[in-house]
């Protein structure tokens, strides 16, 4: 039985896509790209020949480009050997969408999109913290051990708590966990986004960034 679709809050906006476009004009639109939180599939849009790993079928299910997979083990997913030229994606940052609150006043969140509890060994809720660094240094590990190419990171900090409001370094943890795998910053690029207009980050954290790695 076919999975129901349901709606991704968090999908890559027109900003988001236009950046990297623009932080990618060396590479041919015929490049074999990975995105391994690929969600709904927007990230096709950009054009390449490119193949989403989500893991909620419900995401997945709405891009032919889409395979249902766990980015912790790609192996059981792609086949042996398949390279990539590019990869590109928008993890979770570890920020309120991590909640699982479906209470109709609750701001928008992963468990209110899906309609339910992520599936074990999702990262969709693990708030900024010592599992989430663990769980996306094993994840980039994986993705590079593919990859011939650049990455491109849409990342953002965010703000936790309340005042006096502390920030969340995940942009620098990331640019960390690339530089230990022999990768090195090329690019980094803020782009102001619409955001989902609630809370404290839009007022304080208005832009995300767009980092390119390739190896160093």
């Amino acid at each position: 039985m076919s999975p129901e679709p349901t709606k991704h809050g968090a999908t890559f906006c027109s900003e988001i896509l236009k950046a990297i476009r623009e932080l990618t004009p060396d590479i041919p639109l015929s490049t074999r790209a990975l995105e391994p939180f690929a969600g709904v599939g927007t990230g096709h849009q950009l054009g390449f020949d490119s193949l989403g790993v989500e893991l909620e079928r419900e995401w997945a299910c709405q891009h032919d480009r889409n395979i249902v997979g766990d980015v912790l083990h790609l192996d059981d997913v792609l086949p042996r050997g398949m390279r990539f030229g590019l990869a590109y994606s928008s993890p979770c940052y570890g920020n309120r969408f991590a909640d699982k609150d479906f209470r109709d006043s609750a701001a928008g969140n992963y468990a209110k999109w899906l309609g339910r509890l992520a599936s074990d060994g999702s990262s969709c809720h693990m708030q900024w913290g010592r599992r989430y660094k663990e769980f996306h240094v094993e994840a980039w590990r994986q993705v590079v051990d593919r990859l011939d190419g650049p990455f491109l990171l849409n990342i953002s900090d965010h703000k936790r708590c309340t005042e006096p409001f502390r920030r969340a370094k995940v942009t620098d943890f990331h640019i960390g966990v690339f530089n230990d795998l022999g990768f090195r910053v090329v690019a980094c690029v803020p782009v102001e986004t619409p955001r989902l207009q609630y809370g404290a980050n839009p007022l304080r954290m208005p832009a995300e960034m767009i980092i390119r790695f390739e190896r160093s």
